[in-house]
């Protein structure tokens, strides 16, 4: 199955980390970080903030939650009191030190005077993130566990615990939907999703869906030939946002490959600048392509 990372790259890759609370409360959120309707007996209205919990101060009594898919953007710092109520996974009566770093939450806060009161927290042990993968490393000595990164278009990377053995807190991981025994057919550069729950041990992976098959649209910014070829060599493609990809490209090894609709046989027909589509396998010898259309001009 291919999977579009132009379109990854642009609002898939996208670092997708979904909510997961089910509390009633949380039918009377507004839109993150605007007031929502109401208002308490100062006239002052609540506001809500949806996202992920990036600071936690049990002396403080604070936290801080980064809205969603924002890898600089500015936290909201909530004061925690007696009267803050916290349910986690829909489970009421949970206090500060029960939330972790990483849990996605909602809070309905009172601004007033430069603080921030949380009225309510809603958070969840479950997340998801969807992505490139940017590291794969077994533990020493093992080929069944260790922690994989996955990188979202939009976001912070997040680094998984994986472990592929057999009992409770193992981790079902497909590749191209067969099942995965050994973390060496992972690479860096495939897409994966993946559903884990933020312990304060670290992010264990609970699914981890993977593909090699890989679509990306971007700009040509180099093109490298083999020596002595004028049919194999590598192009270099920027996306419209993330890091620059390398393919590797054999016109003579039956990859489809068109200039402007029309097929080429030699890849220094193409040149930096022009629009590229290509559709690639991930692969331990690199990124091979078997589909390439370029169009040259605007």
């Amino acid at each position: 199955m291919t999977r579009t990372i132009g379109a990854f790259l642009s609002f898939t890759g996208v670092l997708t980390l979904l909510l997961a609370i089910t509390s009633p409360a949380a039918a009377q959120r507004g839109p993150r970080g605007t007031p929502i309707r109401g208002a308490n007996a100062t006239g002052a209205r609540p506001v809500a903030v949806t996202g992920i919990i990036t600071a936690i101060s049990s002396t403080a009594g604070t936290l801080s939650i980064t809205s969603f898919g924002q890898t600089g953007g500015t936290a909201v710092n909530l004061t925690i009191t007696s009267s803050t109520a916290i349910n986690i996974d829909g489970t009421t009566g949970q206090g500060l030190a029960n939330l972790v770093l990483g849990m996605p939450a909602s809070a309905v806060y009172q601004a007033s005077g430069g603080v921030n009161t949380a009225l309510q927290i809603n958070a969840s042990s479950k997340a998801r993130v969807t992505g490139s993968i940017t590291a794969v490393t077994p533990a020493s000595g093992s080929t069944t566990i260790g922690t994989v990164t996955v990188t979202p278009a939009d976001g912070s990377a997040v680094t998984l615990n994986v472990n592929l053995g057999s009992g409770a807190g193992t981790t079902t991981v497909r590749l191209d939907g067969s099942a995965v025994t050994s973390l060496t057919s992972l690479l860096p550069g495939m897409h994966a999703k993946a559903e884990y729950r933020v312990t304060s041990s670290g992010n264990n992976a609970t699914h981890l869906h993977v593909n090699d098959m890989i679509r990306l649209h971007g700009t040509i910014s180099a093109v490298m030939l083999s020596a002595g070829s004028t049919t194999t060599g590598t192009v270099t493609i920027n996306p419209a946002s993330g890091s620059a990809v390398i393919v590797t490209v054999n016109l003579g090894n039956g990859t489809t490959a068109t200039l402007n609709g029309s097929s080429i046989t030699a890849l220094n027909t193409l040149a930096s600048g022009m629009r590229l589509e290509v559709r690639y396998q991930v692969s331990s010898s690199g990124n091979i392509v078997s589909f390439l259309k370029a169009r040259s001009g605007s």
